[in-house]
Parts: C-alpha cells; structure tokens; sequence
C-alpha cells in the first residue's frame, strides 16, 4: 500500500505536465516581420507514433497549409500560397515534433493556425493553435524629428521642474458681505504638485494662518488642529480640512465675519525642520454696511433690512446702534418697548 502512493504521485505529476505542456501550445501568439522563417510549435503527446500531420489555417478553408502522411509529404490539397514555404523536420517526428516551419513570411500569412496529427492507434486530434502576425516594423523617425523630439521633451521637462521648485501662489483678495454667516479664504494646491512636491518629496508638517502682525488666527499640525496655539476668538470661528494633508485643501474658513476681521491673512506651510515651504496672502475685504442720508429735522428715516428667507417661527429681530444700545425688539410677531433704551421709545 505505502509503495502505490509514490507511483500515484507520479503517474499524476505525468498527466499534469502534459495537461501544461498541451495548454501552452493553444491559443499561442506568435509576431514576425515580412521575409522572417519562423516555427508554428506542435508537441505530440505520447501516445504512439505519428502517422499523418496536417497544419492548416482556419480561414483557407478545405486547403491545407501542409499534409504529411505515409512518411511523405502530400502536395494535393496544399494551399498555393504555401508551396515551397512550409517544411517539417523530419527527423523530429519521430520525436513526436511536429512543428512548422515557415519561410520567407508575408502579411497574409497572418493568421489561425492549426496542427492535427494522428498517432499510432489513435484517431486524429488537435495538438496546437497558433495565431500569427505578421507585420513590418515601424519605420524609424528621421534624424531631424529625433532630435526636434528630444529638444521638445528636454524643454517641457525643464519648464516643469522649474514650474514645480519655484511655484508660488498669487495673492488673492475676497469680498464679504457684514452679516454673512462665513467666508472662506482659498488656498488649494494642484493636487499633482501636492502629492509629488509637498506629500513625497518636501512632505508638509504644520500649516500656520496668521494676520495682524503674525497673531495666530489657526494652526494645523501633526494632522490635527493646535487650538492651544490660537487666539481665543479664533478657536470657535475658524476651521480647515481635517484631511488636508490628503486633498492639499488649506483653505480657511472664517465664521460671522465682521469689519475688525478686515486684514490681510498669510498661511505658511512648513516641513519638519520648520522651514518655509510656501506661503499665500489673502486680503479679506468686508464691505462697508449700507448708508443712508436723511436732513436733520426731518419726521422719520427708514433703515432697510430686507432678507430671502423665511422667519415664520420662533424668531426675534434686533436693531442696534454703533454704540450697543437697543434701538428695537420684536420677538414672536409683536414689539417689546421695554427691551428698547429710553432714548429710543416713543
């Protein structure tokens, strides 16, 4: 019993190696140049000796690229186009090899090939299928538009490089209306450069949003927010990308900006070793609220404050002067004179 597991093992490795051997000769590509001699490779398994090869293409139709049989060659049912071309080696049919060789190839020798043979005992059985190409090379460029080629890559490869090691963001102004609910200050880095330049080779390590003499508006470092390092005003009413370090998004959202936010914001990104690797200026511009004229003397003045949307709901409406002082209430549908200063009830 032991003895007829290693004989097993083998007569199985046998049929594998065969199961390859065969699967390697189908669907089989092969590339050649016009006036090339090639070979169409054909393994017979073995099982007998050869009696007949055929090699035919399968759009020649009933014709035969080569028949071989009864130890000669049969010129019958040969193609035209192949006479004189094609050849067996003869003495390696006996070693059960039944490749063709190809002469002097053309392109319309392009095509299916298929070789059937019969062995000893057996009936006939596709042994191989080789598809074939036959194309001439490509001509090669002249040396002029060579060395025009060579000039052009060697320039677009300097503006690039130059591009990337002196790239430097313009600087950017944004308008804000009073009373909007947020601003944003833009700085975005071309998602190319930021994965090849700041992610790879220069990789970033702290963003920096200053203003005013460098007072700390936001700070970005080791991949999360320092509000430690920021002013106290700032800590609620700014924010970045949490993945900035991804998307190369550092830009800066400002929220309820008023006219004292009115500067010039610098963001300065940089490395590890705290060198600068870039900076951008934004001037954050908030436009001046609305004015009115009116003559001294005159009954009344109205002060317009139209909005889009709408206030059905808890919902309570202040005016108030320059100074602070309540010039008027109105909560929930109806006015509150009491809430008002005195100088400014009826």
């Amino acid at each position: 019993m032991a003895s007829s597991l290693p004989a097993s093992l083998f007569l199985l490795s046998v049929v594998f190696c065969q199961f390859l051997s065969a699967a390697d000769q189908n669907n089989v590509t092969i590339k050649a140049e016009p006036g090339e001699n090639i070979f169409l490779p054909c393994d017979a398994p073995d099982q007998g000796d050869i009696r007949i090869v055929e090699w035919s293409r399968t759009d020649l139709g009933p014709e035969s690229v080569l028949l071989y049989r009864n130890f000669q060659f049969d010129p019958a049912k040969q193609h035209p186009s192949y006479t004189d071309r094609v050849d067996l080696l003869v003495g390696q049919i006996r070693k059960l090899d039944a490749s063709l060789i190809l002469k002097n190839t053309t392109t319309d020798d392009s095509g299916t090939y298929e070789c059937q043979v019969v062995q000893t005992g057996h009936q006939k059985k596709l042994i191989s299928s080789v598809s074939l190409v036959v194309a001439p090379r490509p001509e090669p460029l002249p040396v002029w538009a060579t060395v025009l080629l060579v000039l052009a890559l060697v320039a677009a490869a300097g503006v690039a490089l130059y591009l990337w090691l002196r790239w430097r963001p313009d600087p950017e102004a944004v308008d804000v209306e009073p009373g909007d609910e947020s601003v944003l200050l833009p700085f975005k880095v071309p998602r190319c450069l930021w994965f090849c330049k700041y992610r790879i080779f220069l990789p970033v390590h702290r963003v920096e949003w200053t203003y005013r003499g460098n007072r700390m508006v936001h700070v970005y470092k080791n991949g999360s927010d320092q509000p430690g390092e920021q002013k106290l005003i700032s800590i609620i009413r700014t924010k970045m990308d949490e993945n900035l370090l991804k998307t190369g998004d550092l830009s800066l959202t400002l929220s309820r900006p008023t006219g004292e936010d009115e500067d010039t914001y610098t963001c300065t990104v940089y490395n590890k070793k705290g060198d600068i690797l870039m900076e951008k200026h934004v001037w954050l511009r908030v436009k001046d609220p609305e004015a009115v004229d009116v003559e001294s003397g005159v009954e009344s003045v109205k002060l317009p404050c139209r909005i889009r949307e709408n206030l059905d709901g808890d919902v309570t409406v202040e005016w108030r002067d320059g100074d602070g002082r309540m010039v008027h209430v109105y909560p929930n549908g109806s006015d509150q004179p009491r809430e008002q200063n005195k100088i400014f009830r009826l």
